[in-house]
């Protein structure tokens, strides 16, 4: 039987988490990937990071530590008036999950976060959270209690959420955030391979400084996304893929935000 498909985007919900402050003097952005300990196993099993000293968070994804898919994904909030990275642990996972906080710093910049949903829970439902003025979404966060999502899709100035399973709607996260001179583009991958644990990255242009990254997958049951940073300094939005796919099904993408002033 062919299940038809009619998208809709909603920004139920559409509030603000919290603001925040870099309080470095340094003229130059520069940012750091910082990982949460690894969660426990279960479901619902939770785990988060938060920036250091002047930096402020700026990007927010998680993976399953086995390359498997039984995650529910990330969100920003606030704890103890720090913005943190929390990832959340799925049903019938095997492993823990890991948070991937990516923390900038630079003179004036300043941060808003940002959350709405669910969405609708139609397949391919999608929720937006744009940012306001002048400010850049620098990184893109989704969250699915108890299910499975597409992941997130990331653009200059908005992050949405995309659903899957059609039970429950997803949330979406964005932090959005500005500076004197900030530039910032959003870069997407290839598609990865089939097999669960195949991997793609996407790299920012020279000069751009990967201030978010994260995962989305047509077809869903993605491991997750993390940042990886090669001796040379390079940085790499990693998506890993979570389970075998059949026919055509594709694999995963990797998406990120890359800024510089």
């Amino acid at each position: 039987m062919k299940v038809q498909i009619n998208p809709q985007t909603t920004q139920a919900n559409l509030r603000t988490l919290g603001q925040a402050s870099s309080t470095s003097q340094n003229s130059q952005l520069t940012c750091i990937t910082r990982r949460s300990p690894t969660s426990a196993v279960g479901v619902s099993k939770t785990t988060q990071v938060t920036c250091q000293g002047d930096e402020v968070l700026t990007g927010c994804s998680s993976w399953l530590k086995d390359s498997d898919w039984h995650r529910d994904g990330e969100e920003i909030l606030m704890s103890g008036g720090k913005q943190a990275c929390r990832a959340m642990n799925g049903y019938l996972s095997a492993a823990g999950v890991e948070a991937v906080a990516r923390c900038c710093s630079v003179r004036g910049l300043r941060c808003e976060y940002r959350t709405a949903g669910p969405s609708g829970t139609g397949m391919d439902d999608k929720v937006e959270v744009p940012c306001q003025g002048q400010a850049y979404a620098l990184g893109c966060s989704t969250l699915a209690y108890s299910h499975n999502s597409d992941g997130t899709i990331f653009t200059n100035t908005s992050c949405m959420g995309q659903n899957d399973y059609p039970r429950n709607g997803v949330y979406s996260y964005a932090a959005c955030c500005q500076s004197p001179n900030l530039q910032c583009r959003t870069v997407t991958s290839g598609t990865s391979g089939k097999k669960q644990s195949d991997q793609v990255g996407v790299t920012c242009p020279n000069g751009y400084v990967m201030t978010g990254c994260n995962v989305f997958s047509q077809y869903a049951k993605a491991a997750g996304a993390f940042i990886n940073t090669n001796a040379a300094g390079t940085d790499t939005c990693v998506a890993v893929n979570g389970v075998e796919k059949f026919g055509p099904e594709t694999g995963v993408q990797a998406q990120a935000t890359c800024c510089r002033n």
